[in-house]
């Protein structure tokens, strides 16, 4: 029976090796190997993000994942990368004033309940179904939204006509006062966006972006308000998955070691390089491991189910 379950697991995980990295300081440090892996991971995602704009979790979550990292940890992991690479972000922000506090009020309250509900539903499941189907949950949830967020990219930032963007967005303002509707839609949003964030760490900005567009209007204050949303969102995950046991905090350290010269990289790219050229190659890159990780998810499906049923 063993082996027939293994027999399934190497057919549905075919093409996908990992490392076994591990997530303490006392296993990293007995291995140059794989700290020098982090560093470098860290670096490539930051010259990603600084070359195109996209988000660090769409790549940090597959990287993890395909280096053995469990999807716990994963979770963690990208929460914590995601707050400490936002903290500048949303400083320039600020200082810039393209935060509207008006709207980022109501986009926070739901923040934290919702946070909290999905700690107990992850806490729910590990306890009443096992940690191999909390893992199933949060694959086929990452998958599905990095496929999303692939898309998304395609679509908005590749697929634009040119000359759509710039000075009539930038003049666009954010309307004086919100509708019930739109106090509704912000608050909705929020806890949408923060209670995926706190199972699958990702996908925050493919679903909050373009409701902000909708009710802020104002192109760069929907930059500001998603930034600090995430900067608040992933500091009360992180919070959250430290006190579950499940916050790798050395390892996101060696990742952030790679990230900062990565970003700094990333930015002199982005000055001599096509966006649309960059950012299609990272969606591509982020569609194909959004489908490796379904594929994932999919074997440990069927191997926990031939588990249970045997």
């Amino acid at each position: 029976m063993i082996d027939t379950i293994a027999i399934f697991s190497n057919i549905f995980t075919i093409g996908l090796p990992t490392l076994a990295i591990g997530a303490d300081l006392s296993s990293l440090l007995a291995s140059p190997l794989h700290m020098a892996i982090l560093i470098i991971i860290g670096f490539v995602v930051g010259t990603a993000v600084g070359a195109s704009g996209i988000g660090g979790a769409a790549l940090i979550v597959p990287s993890l994942l395909f280096l053995g990292v469990s999807p716990q940890a994963m979770v963690g992991a990208s929460l914590l990368f995601n707050f400490c690479t936002k903290i500048l972000g949303t400083i320039l922000h600020s200082k810039h004033r393209n935060i509207s506090w008006r709207a980022f009020i109501y986009v926070i309250i739901t923040v934290a309940p919702s946070m909290v509900l999905a700690s107990w539903v992850w806490t729910g499941i590990k306890d009443n179904f096992g940690t191999d189907i909390l893992d199933v949950v949060i694959l086929f949830s990452v998958g599905i939204l990095l496929v999303c967020i692939s898309v998304f990219m395609v679509k908005k930032h590749v697929l634009r006509k040119k000359g759509t963007q710039s000075e009539e967005a930038e003049a666009v303002e954010v309307p004086k006062n919100f509708s019930k509707g739109d106090k509704t839609t912000l608050l909705s949003i929020g806890g949408l966006v923060s209670f995926m964030m706190t199972i699958s760490s990702v996908g925050a900005g493919t679903i909050l972006v373009p409701v902000l567009l909708k009710v802020v209007k104002s192109p760069k204050h929907v930059a500001g308000i998603s930034m600090i949303f995430g900067l608040v969102a992933s500091i009360l995950g992180s919070v959250l998955h430290y006190s579950l046991g499940e916050l790798p905090i050395y390892l996101v350290a060696f990742l952030l070691a790679g990230s900062l010269p990565g970003v700094t990289l990333g930015v002199k790219i982005a000055s001599t390089t096509r966006p649309r050229k960059l950012t299609f190659i990272f969606s591509i890159i982020i569609l194909v491991a959004g489908l490796l990780i379904l594929q994932r998810g999919l074997a440990l499906e069927i191997v926990t189910s031939f588990l249970n049923i045997f």
